[in-house]
C-alpha cells in the first residue's frame, strides 16, 4: 500500500517551548508495552514472525569540527555527563543524539536536554553549556492535544525518540510514538524547531495513526531530498487490547511545509515481507542524507525464529509525494542470531 496517510485532512502544528523539568520522585515504566504482559508487543511480532528493541544514556566526548595537529589546549572539552537515571526516570531510557556545529540535543523517552557550543579562537571547542536541563517531553509535545501525552491524558504517554539534525537548513528534527493506553489510540508525534537553535520555538505536530493502532519504535531521519522520512513497526489491538504485528510502515513529510509551520499531510508505505522468511519486514531503519532523490531502508528478519533463516535486506522509497516507488533492492543471508536478554538499564 502506498500514497497518501490514511488520514486525509491536513495537520497543523502547535509551536510550542521547552521547559526546564519539575523534579520527580517515581521512575516510570512505559506501561504500554506490558498491556498483556512483560515484553507483549514483541512477543506479538514473534508469533508474527517479527522484532525489536532500544538504546541507553550516554557520556558525551566533545571534539572539533577542524582538524588540527596542535595540542589542545588545556580548555578544550573533554566530555561531559548527559540526561540520567535520575533525570530520566523511566525504564528503557531509549536514548537518541543529534549534533549541530552550535549545539548538542538528547532525547530519552521522558526528556529532552540541548547544549550550547562555544569555540575558541583556533576553532576547537571550549565550552558547553547546558541550556535546558532535562526538559519534560510528555508536557512539551502534549501542548498539542493530537499528541497523546501524560500532560492531557490521564493514561496517555510519549515513548521511543529519534532525534537528527538537518545540516543543510539548520534544524533539528523529534519524532516519537504517543499512546493512550486505556482508548488504545496512538499518534506519530514529530517535532521541528523553527529555526537552528533548539532552546527557541519548536513546531509540533501529530500524525493520528488508525484506530486501534501503533507504530512502534519510530525511526526519523532527514533525507537529502526535502523530506523527512519516519519508519515504524505497525500494531494493532483487539478489544481486550491484545497487540498484533502487521507489518513495518514509512512515513514522508515535507521539510518546506514543516519548517514554516504550516499545515501538511504525509506520504506512507507499507513495506513488504523479507526475503526467504517471508515474514513482515521488521525494525525497518532510513539511512540518512545520502544523496539521492527518496531514502534508502534496511530491515532485519526475525531473530526468534532461526529455522526460517536470517536475512538483513535493503529497500528504496523513490518520489513519495508522486509515483511513489518502493521496491527491494536486495538482501544478504547472515548466520542466526537472537534477541538479546532483558539488561539492567544503567
Amino acid at each position: 500500500s502506498l500514497g497518501l496517510a490514511e488520514r486525509a485532512t491536513a495537520e497543523s502544528p502547535v509551536r510550542a517551548r521547552l521547559q526546564d523539568a519539575k523534579p520527580q520522585d517515581q521512575k516510570v515504566h512505559k506501561h504500554f508495552r506490558h498491556h498483556s504482559g512483560h515484553h507483549s508487543l514483541e512477543r506479538s511480532k514473534r508469533e508474527a514472525k517479527g522484532h525489536g528493541r532500544g538504546l541507553g544514556n550516554h557520556r558525551f566526548s566533545g571534539s572539533s569540527p577542524f582538524a588540527s595537529s596542535a595540542p589542545a589546549p588545556a580548555t578544550e572539552v573533554a566530555g561531559f555527563d548527559g540526561i540520567d537515571q535520575y533525570a530520566a526516570l523511566v525504564d528503557p531510557p531509549d536514548g537518541a543524539i543529534a549534533v549541530s556545529r552550535t549545539h548538542v540535543v538528547e532525547v530519552t523517552n521522558s526528556n529532552l536536554s540541548v547544549w550550547a557550543k562555544t569555540y575558541d579562537q583556533t576553532g576547537r571547542l571550549s565550552a558547553v553549556r547546558n541550556t535546558i536541563s532535562a526538559a519534560d517531553l510528555n508536557a512539551f509535545l502534549g501542548q498539542n492535544p493530537s499528541c497523546y501525552s501524560g500532560a492531557n491524558r490521564f493514561y496517555g504517554l510519549v515513548s521511543d525518540p529519534s532525534v537528527d539534525y538537518d545540516l543543510a537548513q539548520d534544524r533539528f528534527m523529534v519524532a516519537m510514538i504517543s499512546f493512550d493506553a486505556l482508548a488504545l489510540t496512538s499518534s506519530l508525534c514529530v517535532a521541528v524547531t523553527e529555526t537552528g537553535d533548539p532552546a527557541g520555538n519548536w513546531f509540533v505536530y501529530a500524525f493520528p495513526m488508525p484506530g486501534s493502532s501503533l507504530l512502534d519504535f519510530p525511526r526519523g531521519v532527514t533525507g537529502s531530498d526535502g523530506h523527512i522520512y519516519i519508519a515504524g513497526n505497525f500494531f494493532t489491538f483487539n478489544q481486550f487490547g491484545q497487540e498484533t504485528f502487521v507489518s513495518a510502515r514509512v512515513y514522508a513529510l515535507k521539510t518546506i511545509d514543516l519548517y514554516a509551520g504550516i499545515n501538511t499531510v504525509p506520504s506512507m508505505a507499507v513495506v513488504g515481507n523479507d526475503p526467504g522468511t517471508g515474514t513482515p519486514a521488521d525494525s525497518l531503519t532510513p539511512a540518512r542524507a545520502v544523496g539521492v532523490p527518496g531514502m534508502y531502508f534496511v530491515s532485519a528478519s526475525n531473530p526468534e525464529a532461526p529455522a526460517l533463516g536470517s536475512a538483513v535486506t535493503l529497500w528504496k522509497w523513490s518520489d513519495p509525494f508522486g509515483a511513489s516507488v518502493l521496491t527491494r533492492q536486495g538482501s544478504v543471508a547472515v548466520s542466526s542470531y537472537t534477541q538479546p536478554p532483558p539488561g539492567i538499564q544503567l
